[in-house]
C-alpha cells in the first residue's frame, strides 16, 4: 500500500504542479489537515477544487491500463471513506492507504479526464463562503465599462450585457437594443473614434465593425473606428485583450490588414487569434498567439518578429524582442474566469488580484520572494484568496480599498 511520503514522492519525481496558491513548504501540513479532517468547510472545498484542476499540460509516462488499474483501486477507497468513519477511530496504519489512494486518484485522474477526454480549462465554480472579515465585502469583478463616443458622449455599459456590437450602422447590446447611430457620411480620410473603457473590477467585449471580436480584461481600454477604411484596420490597446480577427477582402482585391498599436509595439495581421498583455505597471508587453499567424514590430525600434501558434513575444523597452513557447492556457485564462499561475511571483501574482478585486496594495518591507502555481475561479470573494496567502505563510490585511502586505 501507499504511503503519503510515497504519494508526494511521486507527485515531486513526475513533476506535477502540487499546489494552488501556496509554497512547497505548507504543502505537507496542509495534506495532513485534510487527511485528518481537520480544515474548514472553505479550506476543503478549495483543496477539492486543486485536487480537481491538476496540471495536465506536463509530460507523463502512465499507460491508459495502469490508470485503469489505480483508479480500481482508489474507488474502493473512496467508497469505504464515505462510510464517514470518524479518523479518531481507525488506526493510522489503516486510514494512510486511503489518504493515498484520494491523492493518487486526484493525480491520475485529472490526467485521466484531462489528457483522454478534453483539453479545454474545466474549473467547477466553487461556492462563496466568507472568512475573513472585511475583505468578505470585496467581491469580484463583472461586466464594467463604459463608451466614450465620438462627440464625447460618455456612456456606462449596461452590467446586464457582456458585450456591445458595432454593425449595419449603429452599436447596440448584444440584444439589439441600440446605443448609438454612426454617421454614415464618413470617409477614409475622417473617421470617427470610441473609446471602450473597461475599469478595474471589469471586463466587457466587443464586435468591431468588420466583425472581428475583442475581450477587454480588467483596467483596459481600446480605442477603434466607427468604421474602417478601405486600406486598413486599426485600433489602439492599453492594458489586455484577447482577439478574433476576421479576414476582410478589400475593394481591388487582397486583404486588407489589421493592426493593434500599444505604446511599446505594432502587432500586423490578417486573420488570426491572439492574445496582448500591454499594461503600463507591467515590464514586458506580451503577445501570445493562439492561431494564423502575426508580425509584432518594436516601437522605436528597427526590429520585427513573426510569430507562428504556440509562441509568444516578449517586448521591452531596454531589451530586444524576445520569442518564447507560449503557455497557453495560462495567457487567456482570464477570458474563461480563471487565475491560472504557473510559478508567478508574488508581485506580479498580486497585481493581477489587483486588477480584478479594484483595490491597491501596499508593501510594508520587503516584498515576498516566493513563486506559486495553480488555477482559481475569478468568481470568489477577495476573502478566499487572502486565507490561502496567509496559509502559505504571507502576512497581509485589508484595510479599506487597501491590500497591506507585511514582511
Amino acid at each position: 500500500m501507499y504511503s503519503i511520503a510515497y504519494v508526494i514522492y511521486i507527485l515531486r519525481t513526475c513533476k506535477v504542479s502540487y499546489h494552488i496558491l501556496m509554497n512547497r513548504d505548507k504543502f505537507d501540513i496542509l495534506i495532513r489537515k485534510y487527511q485528518n479532517d481537520e480544515l474548514t468547510g472553505a479550506e476543503k472545498e478549495l483543496m477539492d477544487q486543486w485536487f480537481e484542476s491538476l496540471d495536465s499540460g506536463r509530460s507523463y509516462h502512465w499507460t491508459a491500463a495502469e490508470i485503469d488499474a489505480h483508479k480500481d483501486r482508489v474507488w474502493i477507497a473512496i467508497q469505504q471513506r464515505e462510510q464517514r468513519i470518524s479518523f479518531r477511530s481507525v488506526w493510522i496504519r489503516k486510514w494512510m492507504p486511503y489518504a493515498a489512494a484520494v491523492l493518487i486518484f486526484a493525480v491520475l485522474g485529472s490526467i485521466y479526464y484531462l489528457h483522454f477526454h478534453s483539453n479545454t480549462i474545466q474549473l467547477p465554480r466553487m461556492e462563496n463562503r466568507p472568512l475573513s472579515g472585511v475583505a468578505e465585502s470585496v467581491k469580484p469583478g463583472g461586466n464594467k465599462a463604459t463608451l466614450t463616443l465620438a462627440d464625447g458622449t460618455i456612456v456606462t455599459l449596461s452590467e446586464a450585457y457582456s458585450g456591445i456590437v458595432n454593425a449595419d450602422g449603429e452599436i447596440r447590446y448584444e440584444d439589439g437594443n441600440s446605443l448609438y447611430n454612426v454617421d454614415s457620411k464618413q470617409d477614409d480620410d475622417s473617421l470617427s473614434y470610441a473609446v471602450l473603457a473597461v475599469p478595474r473590477g471589469g471586463q466587457y467585449q466587443v464586435v468591431l465593425p468588420d466583425g472581428s471580436k475583442v475581450w477587454l480584461n480588467a483596467g483596459s481600454t481600446l480605442k477603434y473606428p466607427l468604421r474602417f477604411n478601405s486600406r486598413e484596420r486599426m485600433v489602439e490597446l492599453e492594458g489586455e485583450a484577447y482577439f478574433e480577427i476576421v479576414g476582410l477582402q478589400g475593394p481591388h482585391g487582397g486583404r486588407i490588414p489589421f493592426r493593434v498599436t500599444t505604446s511599446d509595439q505594432t502587432v500586423d495581421v490578417l486573420g488570426t487569434t491572439f492574445n496582448i498583455s500591454a499594461y503600463a505597471d507591467e515590464a514586458e508587453t506580451k503577445t501570445t498567439l493562439i492561431s494564423g499567424q502575426v508580425r509584432v514590430a518594436s516601437s522605436g525600434k528597427d526590429q520585427a518578429v513573426i510569430l507562428r501558434p504556440g509562441e509568444e513575444s516578449w517586448v521591452h523597452h531596454t531589451a530586444d524582442i524576445q520569442v518564447k513557447p507560449a503557455h497557453i492556457d495560462v495567457a487567456i485564462a482570464w477570458k474563461s474566469g480563471i487565475f491560472y499561475f504557473d510559478e508567478t511571483p508574488f508581485p506580479q501574482l498580486l497585481k493581477q488580484i489587483a486588477r480584478w478585486y479594484d483595490i491597491d496594495v501596499v508593501y510594508e518591507g520587503k516584498q515576498p520572494t516566493e513563486a506559486f502555481s495553480g488555477k482559481m475561479s475569478r468568481n470568489v470573494d477577495l476573502s478566499v484568496l487572502m486565507k490561502f496567502l496567509k496559509d502559505s505563510g504571507i502576512n497581509l490585511q485589508i484595510e479599506g480599498n487597501k491590500l497591506i502586505v507585511k514582511k
